[in-house]
């Protein structure tokens, strides 16, 4: 409902809010350090001193169940043909709005992440 994705987003503004002090920092060493990751500038509406930003439009999806899912994918690759990133993105996060009895086992719907291409791991909800 949309009082609840207004909160979420405005729970993620308070997370990049607390995150930027240390994150501007990295990024700060990590350009001096002459890292091609963070070579390029920055996208804006980012800045050197708040480098992580919350977009003002998020992604909303509703999967009816039976295996539906999101295809496996990179959220921010890194392409080192062009020395960038394929976006700004920093940070992502996932928010289930699944019910309080929501099981992983018998519903299905488990996050699962792919570090390298050839491995993956489930992860479990909090």
């Amino acid at each position: 409902d949309a009082p609840a994705i207004a909160q979420t987003i405005s729970l993620l503004k308070g997370v990049a809010h607390a995150l930027n002090p240390a994150l501007s920092r990295h990024h700060a060493r990590r350009v001096a350090a002459g890292d091609p990751a963070h070579r390029h500038p920055l996208a804006r509406p980012a800045t050197p001193d708040a480098v992580l930003t919350v977009p003002p439009d998020v992604m909303v999806a509703l999967y009816p169940g039976g295996g539906a899912k999101l295809a496996p994918h990179f959220d921010n690759l890194y392409d080192e043909r062009r020395g960038r990133r394929l976006n700004a993105r920093e940070l992502t996060a996932i928010i289930y709005a699944n019910p309080s009895d929501w099981d992983a086992e018998r519903d299905g719907g488990a996050l699962v992440l792919y570090p390298q291409a050839d491995e993956h791991g489930r992860c479990r909800p909090v």
